[in-house]
């Protein structure tokens, strides 16, 4: 029997796990928009404006692989807990130059670089350790729970950080980041990981990273969820991408009104909680995500035929849904494909993918709507993910209850380094070893 979408958070692991990401993400979006309003003050430049979010998203392309490996080689609650120290440190620096007035737009730059980079580190291992947590039979819905606590934080990070520069200056977000961060560090410090001990002998890391992305080439439940993952998103992009150009042409909103759309997106993600496990039920994750993409794609045609604001809004919350869905399944399928020894690795590699095909697909997007206009691009967005949807639908994902040891088979192939061959085979002697134990337990 599938268990209830909510089973998660009877565990008391999981629930500290959620509420500590959920402050992550909180303040991840707090500074972004803070960083983003306060360059506003500092310069007219539009250029300086966007170089905030290219400052904010660049330490996950180039870290992202090489902060996998170190949660991998780690343990990962010391590794979390100096992710945290550096995000509080940069954010305690970035509160005090903004507080004496010493902040300046390149100095802004710098320090949400800064921070970025501690989002970046700590990301792959706190996703890794969504899976140690919960048994593999609940992670899907521990997965869309994760999910949730983006969406609500994609809701309230932007209007707490507008409510707090209104009130208080932009220092003011900063120091907000800063609590959350010791809230945080509060739970790691009491927190003891769940990751086992392993007898293997060490690896370096840049052998560590090659491993991880010879084990996302040689397992095919692997290569097809980023398949799907670079699909998916590339075409999705095109909605997020021009949405503001359309906030600002088609429904004449600022930016107070460009983040209600956003908050549609928010309610519609939180929603998709309640609407997945049903999906889930009906259809393979493969078949979530082929009709989570035609229904974005839909969302998408809607929004290029400049509907009225209302209906616009109610498509919103449908794409929430749909991304939601769409996005956790194929969370859920790589999630179930990777054993520990190198689920970081593993996820930071999606982390990449994610990434590039967001980063990739809105440069498209953005430069197909320059020369034909927004409303053709997103409806050719929309057509191109009308037609992805059936080659998604296509191409089986592993299911997430299967066991990710089955896969080292698939992995363990002449050319292999011995250590990585060691570490391979000893996680596929643990696991069944772990298999007999629970199995003998169970008998009268």
């Amino acid at each position: 029997m599938e268990p209830s979408a909510w089973q998660p958070f009877a565990r008391r692991e999981f629930r500290a796990v959620w509420a500590s990401t959920l402050a992550v993400h909180l303040a991840n979006w707090m500074q972004q928009v803070g960083a983003a309003s306060l360059m506003t003050t500092l310069t007219p430049s539009p250029t300086m404006t966007a170089l905030v979010q290219t400052a904010a998203s660049l330490p996950a392309v180039l870290l992202g692989l090489p902060a996998g490996a170190l949660a991998d080689l780690v343990e990962r609650r010391r590794w979390l807990i100096f992710t945290q120290l550096w995000l509080l440190v940069s954010a305690a620096i970035a509160c005090g130059v903004i507080a004496f007035g010493a902040i300046g737009p390149w100095s802004l730059l710098a320090l949400t670089a800064l921070i970025g980079v501690g989002f970046a580190l700590q990301l792959p291992a706190s996703q890794a350790v969504i899976g140690e947590v919960v048994p593999r039979v609940e992670l899907p819905a521990a997965l869309v729970l994760a999910g949730v606590s983006f969406n609500i934080s994609r809701v309230a990070g932007p209007a707490l950080a507008g409510a707090l520069i209104g009130a208080a200056g932009g220092a003011s977000v900063y120091a907000v980041v800063s609590l959350c961060s010791v809230g945080v560090l509060s739970f790691l410090m009491r927190w003891r990981g769940l990751q086992r001990p392993t007898n293997a002998p060490r690896e370096r890391l840049w052998s560590a990273q090659r491993t991880g992305v010879r084990y996302m080439r040689h397992v095919p439940a692997c290569r097809v969820a980023l398949m799907h993952t670079l699909v998916f998103m590339f075409f999705g992009s095109a909605t997020w991408a021009l949405l503001p150009v359309l906030a600002r042409d088609t429904y004449a909103l600022g930016a107070g009104g460009y983040g209600v759309l956003l908050g549609a997106f928010g309610v519609g993600g939180v929603l998709g909680a309640f609407v997945m496990p049903r999906m889930r039920r009906r259809w393979p994750p493969h078949g979530v995500v082929a009709r989570s993409a035609l229904a974005f794609a839909a969302v998408t045609a809607m929004l290029a035929f400049a509907v009225p604001l209302a209906a616009a809004l109610c498509a919103l919350v449908l794409g929430g849904i749909a991304w939601m869905c769409g996005a956790s399944s194929i969370y859920a399928a790589l999630q179930g494909s990777l054993p520990d020894w190198v689920r970081a690795r593993g996820l930071s590699i999606f982390n990449l993918a994610y990434f590039l095909a967001m980063a990739g697909g809105a440069a498209s997007w953005g430069a197909l709507a320059e020369g034909l206009g927004t409303p053709p691009a997103l409806a050719l967005a929309a057509a191109s993910m009308g037609l992805a949807s059936l080659w998604l639908r296509r191409r089986p994902m592993g299911m997430p209850e299967e066991d990710p040891t089955l896969h080292l088979l698939d992995f363990l192939q002449p050319g292999h380094a011995p250590i990585v061959r060691h570490r391979a085979l000893q996680a596929l002697r643990s696991d069944d070893a772990e298999t007999t134990a629970a199995t003998s337990q169970e008998k009268p």
